[in-house]
């Protein structure tokens, strides 16, 4: 009797691996591709996240959307989870994370807003503003205020998730070849290298809007900073999927961790 049951944890463990080879594998495999992969909502997200705050500037905050509080990507997020998680959107339009910059996010009452919110996963997005030239300083000051930024988030929410997000890409609507309103390529090129380098030291997961948005100008006709609807969607199925894909991933976990456990008694128990 006991090697049967021995048996039947062992097959469940196999099927365990099994199922997470093919989903976590497959959808690695996908996020790399750069395709939004639609996913269902999982029950573990449900019951483990409540409220979700996207702290940025006006991608966010969905500045030139006809609609912006229904096309916004905090929006079409939101729509994702239906009424299972609140979802707010702290963006400001022009926002940036050096303090010293002309609109500072430190100086905006959405990030004081946003700390006191009680979010239990947080997006942020800054830094397309910070490639301005009249607002970069260089990449030891934006990386001092960026870390600087998160430590603030992470004192005042300790139990939250931090999500860095490198900035959508940038494209040019000029003959030239130049960007409007001042932004500078090679200064996004160091801000992404510094969120990287942030992310890794500070193990934070990290999701690259640049680079899923690299194959879709399309998303950005109207100036070549700012995503239209259907781009704000495609951030937010990018975000949605990365959100399910880590949960999903943390649920299983939890599950083969009580297999072992299952089967160490089992063993004992022989």
């Amino acid at each position: 009797m006991m090697k049967k049951q021995f048996h039947k944890v062992v097959s469940k463990f196999t099927l365990v691996f099994l199922i997470i080879g093919m989903l976590v594998g497959g959808c690695k495999e996908k996020e790399t591709s750069k395709v939004a992969v639609r996913l269902p909502s999982f029950p573990a997200i449900k019951s483990s996240i409540q409220k979700i705050a996207c702290v940025g500037d006006s991608i966010t905050y969905g500045s030139t959307l006809q609609d912006r509080k229904s096309e916004s990507y905090p929006s079409q997020l939101s729509k994702r989870f239906g009424n299972t998680i609140q979802v707010k959107n702290f963006g400001v339009d022009g926002a940036a994370v050096q303090k010293t910059a002309i609109l500072s996010y430190w100086n905006c009452k959405e990030m004081s807003e946003s700390l006191s919110y009680q979010s239990d996963v947080i997006f942020l997005m800054l830094g397309t503003n910070d490639s301005k030239s009249v607002n970069w300083q260089n990449a030891e000051a934006f990386k001092k205020d960026y870390i600087s930024l998160i430590e603030t988030y992470q004192q005042a929410l300790p139990k939250a998730v931090i999500y860095l997000m490198l900035p959508s890409t940038m494209y040019s609507i000029r003959e030239d070849g130049t960007l409007i309103h001042q932004f500078s390529q090679s200064n996004m090129k160091e801000i992404q290298s510094v969120i990287k380098s942030i992310a890794k030291e500070k193990q934070l997961p990290l999701i690259d809007i640049h680079s899923v948005t690299a194959d879709h100008e399309e998303y950005y006709r109207y100036d070549g900073i700012h995503p239209n609807a259907d781009g704000a969607a495609f951030i937010a199925q990018t975000v949605y999927d990365r959100l399910v894909i880590d949960q999903l991933e943390a649920f299983l976990r939890t599950f083969v961790n009580w297999e072992i456990k299952a089967m160490k008694i089992l063993i004992e128990a022989k």
